[in-house]
C-alpha cells in the first residue's frame, strides 16, 4: 500500500475533531522488512495509533504488540513531520532496547497496512 504523508496522518487522527482528543480512530499495522524479520526470527508486531492531547498537541504512537502490557512509543507530530521517519526511528528505539540485531538502512522499508 502506499499512501503519502498527509494521508497516513489523515487515518491515524480520524475522529479526533476540533475539542476531541483521545486516541484516533483508525489503526495501522506496520511490519518490519523481511531481512530482518528472518534474521531475528521476529515474533513481534507493530501497530501505530495517532494520539491527541487535552492541549491539542498531535502524536504518532508505535505500539510493540507482546502481550497485555505492550510498550508504546510516541513522536510528537507537527505539519513538517514524516509519519515513516517517525515510524524508524521508534523501530531503531525498540532495537535498541530489546538488543534486536539489525541491518542499516532497511527499517525505511518497513511496509504498513490499514487495519
Amino acid at each position: 500500500m502506499n499512501m503519502n504523508n498527509t494521508e497516513l496522518k489523515e487515518i491515524l487522527f480520524q475522529g479526533l475533531s476540533p475539542g476531541k482528543w483521545g486516541y484516533g480512530f483508525k489503526r495501522i499495522s506496520v511490519e518490519m522488512p523481511q531481512e530482518i524479520k528472518k534474521m531475528q526470527k521476529m515474533q513481534y508486531t507493530f501497530t501505530s495509533v495517532g494520539f491527541k492531547s487535552e492541549k491539542g498537541e498531535y502524536f504518532i504512537g508505535l505500539r510493540m504488540n507482546v502481550d497485555q502490557r505492550s510498550p508504546i512509543k510516541f513522536r510528537k507530530c507537527v505539519e513538517s513531520t514524516n509519519v515513516i521517519q517517525s515510524w524508524v526511528e521508534m523501530l531503531q528505539e525498540y532495537i535498541q532496547d530489546y538488543k534486536m540485531k539489525f541491518i542499516e538502512n532497511s527499517a525505511p522499508n518497513a511496509t504498513y497496512r490499514i487495519i
